[in-house]
């Protein structure tokens, strides 16, 4: 689901979307701080309406201590009522399998 304010000039590739949120899904401590470095536009710099869901939520629970992992993710997102809107259970468990991995 596309952001209602980005033109299709803009290239988008889902698949490094998903392999950002796959990797702060892995190493939520090394890698939700750099991502909210980096990322000075916050979860904007998503295309994917739920991947911004995805991310501001992973913030939150950063700021908030929580420990962060698919199971507590689904939990705070189902708590939110927005669970089903970012893809379930499955597409939530399918993150961390979208992270680059180097050639072998």
């Amino acid at each position: 689901m596309p952001h209602p304010g980005w033109t299709a000039s803009r290239r988008i590739r889902p698949e490094a979307e998903q392999g950002v949120l796959g990797c702060v899904l892995l190493s939520p401590n090394d890698c939700v701080g750099e991502c909210v470095e980096k990322f000075k536009a916050g979860a904007e710099v998503f295309y994917d309406l739920r991947h911004q869901t995805i991310f501001e939520t992973l913030v939150e629970m950063y700021d908030a201590r929580e420990a962060i992992d698919v199971i507590t993710l689904q939990q705070r997102l189902k708590n939110k009522q927005r669970l089903e809107e970012v893809g379930g259970v499955a597409y939530l468990a399918a993150l961390p399998t979208r992270c680059p991995r180097p050639p072998t």
